[in-house]
């Protein structure tokens, strides 16, 4: 699977987020990173997984780092920033690990799926009008889904706009 890297990083301080969005814009090792309000703060994409999370481990106020393999080598889809969006995070039963990959591709507003190794077997993006339907979406067709055993979500939040 190994071919890219889904690096998720937690700042003590969340106000370091915004200095150092510059920095990872400017990372090469870093394909696309989004600033998201979860259990952690940014979530990154790249093909250089090792670079990537000790340039993101070295950013003032980072105080975690974790690192999910993944089969792709960046963002599995670019989000519209004309919608509202969040990563879920999911953590399958391993025998129903494919059926569920395939149930979640089949609801409407799960705009991408990525299959992860690492702590957690799936990365969904989920995407509405508003953060209220992506909420629904989440709440109502991914938590309930056979094979889900617990999920994480963290809404992308857009730094031009704060």
């Amino acid at each position: 699977m190994s071919k890219g890297a889904c690096i998720l990083a937690h700042f003590a301080d969340q106000e370091k987020l915004i200095p150092a969005a510059a920095k990872l814009s400017a990372d090469r090792a870093i394909s696309h990173w989004d600033a998201v309000d979860g259990h952690v703060h940014l979530v990154a994409w790249t093909s250089e997984p090792q670079a990537a999370r000790d340039s993101i481990g070295t950013l003032e106020g980072v105080d975690r780092v974790t690192a999910y393999e993944t089969a792709q080598p960046s963002s599995p889809i670019a989000p519209d920033p004309a919608l509202c969006h969040a990563y879920v995070f999911i953590e399958a039963e391993n025998a129903k690990r494919d059926q569920l990959m395939k149930a979640l591709a089949g609801i409407s507003g799960v705009t991408s799926v990525t299959a992860a190794r690492g702590g957690c077997d799936l990365i969904a993006l989920v995407s509405g009008e508003t953060f209220s339907r992506v909420d629904v979406v989440i709440r109502d067709r991914i938590r309930s889904l056979d094979g889900v055993l617990r999920l994480k979500h963290n809404r992308i939040i857009d730094l031009k706009q704060l």
